[in-house]
């Protein structure tokens, strides 16, 4: 089984596409819905960022409480979705002169 899905997303298939296929409406419902709300809340982050209502600098370990059921799938969304980590983007001048350099 392992190997058929790897076989569907070396052809261009997303995972998240491939996995949804076996899922109950609910189930896809759910996940929709737990998508969209990490996406909001990117945005928002990102949003605050560009404002600049939020602190630079924090380079700390921050918040390490474990998250479980909705609060962890909307978190594990929003880094699938790359979060704002992408070097190379021209938004993105946070980031560190060497780190956007590499």
């Amino acid at each position: 089984a392992h190997a058929a899905v790897g076989e569907r997303m070396q052809s261009g298939e997303k995972f998240k596409d491939i996995v949804a296929h076996n899922m109950s409406d609910e189930t896809k419902t759910k996940q929709k819905k737990l998508e969209e709300e990490a996406d909001k809340e990117l945005s928002m982050k990102k949003l605050c960022r560009d404002l600049g209502l939020l602190k630079g600098g924090n380079y700390g370990d921050g918040d390490q409480s474990p998250l479980r059921l909705d609060k962890a799938e909307i978190l594990r969304n929003q880094w699938a979705g790359g979060m704002e980590y992408n070097p190379a983007h021209p938004r993105n001048t946070h980031l560190s002169g060497w780190l956007r350099d590499l």
